[in-house]
């Protein structure tokens, strides 16, 4: 559903505070007249082309009427309510939004966040949140704040100086960004409950035990990439060896059958 006049006006000053661009900066580069501009935002539809509307927007991150999702946001808060308003403006069409997680960056740390959006066509858009510093403290980020999404426990205890590098979009990767923020919510998503065993084969073992004496097949290339992949971002979780390796075994399906009744009844006891 194409966005009225009023609408682009009210998110464009929104992305505006948002990304921390003045109108001044935005005109000069869009090639335009400040007082143009200025106009349009003050409502004078014709005061500035369609074509030079979609370019102010593209430099605010918003690409074919969604958040770009082959970028790093990073916003800087002076209104809170800035953060949902742009968000349900541009996932409308999307049934808004199918998905948001909200993640704190580390527990004593209440003024900065990242979330993970990912609409309908199933791109996941990431957005670091932060607000600039002030003397007193400001409202803490979370799904309740923002009325919309929802919270995650706290991901990657990252200390200031790694927050500050994720902030900055020449410090860091933005792929080990979106990999680690996507490590993180698959290890807090709770896990789907093991099957019932069937009820002919309770009791007995033996077809295990036979299995247990077997030699283990010798893992392909792919396989030994996958698990290099998957170990790889657990470590940079900052986890235990152990809590690294229990991950690493649940996401590619290596407990034996036995571990897998065991834990089964250490969850329900």
């Amino acid at each position: 559903m194409p966005l009225s006049e009023d609408t682009k006006r009210k998110l464009v000053e929104a992305l505006l505070r948002l990304n921390g661009i003045s109108k001044n900066k935005a005109a000069l580069a869009l090639d335009l007249k400040r007082q143009n501009l200025y106009g349009w935002l003050k409502g004078v539809d014709s005061a500035i082309a369609n074509s030079k509307k979609i370019d102010l927007l593209k430099i605010l991150g918003v690409k074919e009427g969604q958040l770009d999702s082959g970028k790093i946001h990073r916003w800087c808060i002076q209104r809170l309510e800035d953060v949902p308003f742009v968000i349900s403006t541009l996932t409308e069409a999307e049934t808004a939004p199918q998905e948001l997680f909200v993640m704190g960056i580390w527990p004593a740390n209440d003024s900065d966040a990242v979330l993970r959006l990912t609409t309908n066509a199933r791109h996941h858009t990431y957005l670091l949140l932060y607000y600039p510093a002030t003397e007193t403290p400001p409202q803490k980020i979370t799904a309740d704040s923002l009325g919309i999404g929802t919270q995650m426990q706290s991901i990657v205890p990252l200390n200031k100086e790694q927050w500050s590098s994720w902030l900055e979009p020449d410090k860091i990767d933005a792929e080990l960004i979106k990999k680690t923020v996507d490590f993180e919510i698959q290890y807090n998503l709770p896990h789907d409950p093991l099957d019932e065993e069937p009820d002919d084969l309770t009791g007995d073992e033996s077809h295990y035990d036979e299995l247990a004496t077997l030699v283990p097949p010798t893992a392909s290339k792919d396989q030994l990439k996958q698990w290099e992949d998957l170990l790889d971002r657990a470590l940079m979780s900052g986890r235990s060896f152990e809590q690294i390796v229990a991950e690493t075994k649940a996401a590619m399906n290596l407990y034996s059958f036995r571990e897998l009744r065991a834990m089964q009844k250490g969850k329900s006891s």
